[in-house]
């Protein structure tokens, strides 16, 4: 059990092929008398299961399913899904929701391809399908303990966890609806989504409030389903996703609820949810409500709830400071970028957003505070801040930023800030967006150190879509600010454009990998270029490469 749970826990893309190794060795034991110790139970196979929602490979969602009804055909009941089997497969669901590809159970070991392509069912239908079994089953152990005069709880009644995990696989079942261009299907899933997580949320509430002897919730304990911190963070990453206006005032309000509630439980006011308490968590989500708005408001509002939060910690008894109240590096990360992303530009701006970063050095080396430990993520909202400030300046900080991650990785053995794509990808974005000379040059530069160090062994460097698209922007950015001089000059620029793109197309011709194929903003960017050129013949060349793009993406 421990040598399968050690796999099972761990993110190893193998992890679940180690734990089936392990199990179906211990079935070809079961009834040796020498081995009688190794007979499988449940904790077993519920622990092939954590396996599995762990597991990267697409797959490991339909061998979950394919387990949890294995599990409920054997002829034991002692080894019959029990509350952790199917609270397991929901969590495998919610966090592969987001995955393109989905391999049905019924497919598993049958070889039947028309199976799995006739399958069209969602995995939030999967996940709610799994919730009604429980539901289902539930009742009938509540009926069977009636009839035979037993008073222990049903072992399959939903739970919160079950529930936290049902609304993570709506947070998950659609895109990111934040960005512009976010597609109309997309956005019909984060309103349906939106509304079912309020939903489940407003009868967990009414349930967890409600008197133990009402049959709210399928006759089960109130408390079972009370919601927690996590629960409102989900509901809150739902509301974020979708894009919506609201979202930001929405999270607020559920922070308002559970911060007054913990309060009342303190007074006796009223009998609020079990376990309902604010947190770091929950102040990191709401955080993150406000930073995604994009405007000075809201990394203003961001800055009120990170203070609010640390007199909250400053001023709470030390059971309450267990409660996970000190504001973490998640917390400063998000009102880093709500600023970063604010639209005010400007070097005060920029610098702000670094002296944050500053603040979470210092706390972290000379007070010890390792929640507060600055990560990559902090490092790139510094680089947004500078690539967003407009100023001649902020290539030349971008650079000094970049320095400072070296040294802490090379001379303090600082593993977390090892420059990595993104990273080398946000520093390129701040130049390519600079109007100085030679900004250009130094993208493509960042562009071939990261192509050779791929090459090389580092796959933390490898190049993907946007480390091409941002080179080429360099180039069609150095004609549209006018830096491409002569005509010559123009064409310089306009080719290397066509270049890069270029070699962007033979890497993804020779790997097939999807992170480099070209997309429309590639060919759209490199005819910007020859457009900017003004030279003759550019606009045919431009007109030729959408072309290109219109065949290639059909």
């Amino acid at each position: 059990h421990a040598n399968r749970a050690a796999w099972a826990r761990s993110t190893y893309f193998d992890c679940a092929e180690r734990c089936e190794l392990l199990l179906r060795e211990m079935e070809k034991q079961e009834g040796k008398r020498h081995y009688a110790t190794a007979k499988p139970d449940r904790i077993s196979y519920n622990t092939l299961l954590q396996a599995y929602a762990n597991s990267p490979k697409s797959t490991s969602l339909a061998k979950a399913e394919h387990l949890l009804r294995r599990m409920s055909s054997m002829k034991s009941v002692f080894l019959h899904p029990d509350r952790k089997s199917y609270n397991t497969a929901i969590v495998a669901l919610a966090k592969h929701a987001s995955s393109p590809s989905f391999v049905p159970p019924d497919t598993i070991d049958s070889g039947n391809k028309k199976d799995k392509n006739n399958v069209n069912s969602s995995i939030t239908e999967r996940a709610e399908k799994l919730l009604d079994e429980m539901i289902h089953k539930s009742k009938e152990q509540q009926h069977h303990k009636r009839c035979s005069g037993g008073r222990h709880k049903p072992t399959l009644s939903p739970n919160t966890v079950t529930y936290n995990a049902l609304i993570n696989a709506y947070a998950n079942s659609f895109g990111d609806c934040t960005i512009a261009s976010c597609p109309t299907d997309a956005a019909k899933k984060a309103h349906i989504a939106v509304e079912r997580v309020e939903g489940i949320l407003d009868m967990m509430e009414r349930s967890c409030c409600s008197s133990r002897n009402d049959d709210d919730l399928n006759g089960n304990d109130d408390d079972d389903v009370c919601p927690d911190a996590t629960t409102y963070a989900s509901v809150i990453h739902t509301w974020i996703k979708s894009g919506a206006e609201e979202a930001p005032f929405r999270a607020e309000e559920l922070l308002n609820f559970v911060e007054f509630s913990s309060k009342e439980e303190k007074t006796g006011e009223r009998r609020p949810p079990r376990r309902l308490k604010s947190n770091a968590v929950l102040y990191s989500a709401v955080l993150q409500a406000w930073a995604k708005t994009s405007t000075k408001k809201g990394a203003e509002r961001a800055e009120v709830l990170l203070e609010r939060q640390k007199k909250l910690y400053e001023g709470s008894s030390e059971q309450d400071r267990q409660n996970c109240l000190k504001p973490t590096a998640i917390s400063y990360n998000a009102l880093m970028d709500a600023w970063a992303r604010s639209g005010v530009g400007g070097i005060e701006t920029a610098e702000k957003v670094e002296n944050i970063l500053t603040e979470m050095e210092r706390m972290y080396r000379e007070d010890g505070d390792i929640l507060v430990k600055p990560s990559k993520r902090s490092y790139n909202a510094a680089f947004l801040a500078w690539r967003n400030s407009g100023v001649d300046e902020a290539p030349r900080r971008s650079i000094m930023l970049l320095s400072r991650m070296f040294r802490q990785y090379k001379e303090e053995k600082n593993l977390d800030l090892k420059p990595d794509t993104p990273t080398i990808n946000a520093v390129m974005n701040v130049w390519a967006a600079s109007p100085i000379r030679g900004s250009a040059e130094k993208c493509e530069e960042f562009l071939h150190y990261m192509e050779k160090a791929y090459k090389a062994g580092d796959i933390s460097l490898k190049p993907n879509r946007i480390s091409f698209n941002t080179c080429i922007n360099a180039w069609a950015n150095r004609e549209s600010n006018g830096l491409g001089g002569e005509d010559d000059d123009a064409i310089v620029a306009a080719e290397r454009a066509n270049r890069v793109l270029n070699r962007m197309e033979r890497w993804y011709d020779e790997t097939r990998d999807m992170d480099m194929k070209p997309d429309i903003i590639s060919y759209r960017t490199a005819a910007k270029a020859w457009g900017a050129s003004k030279v003759n013949g550019s606009k045919e060349k431009a007109r030729s490469l959408m072309q290109r793009a219109n065949y290639l993406l059909s």
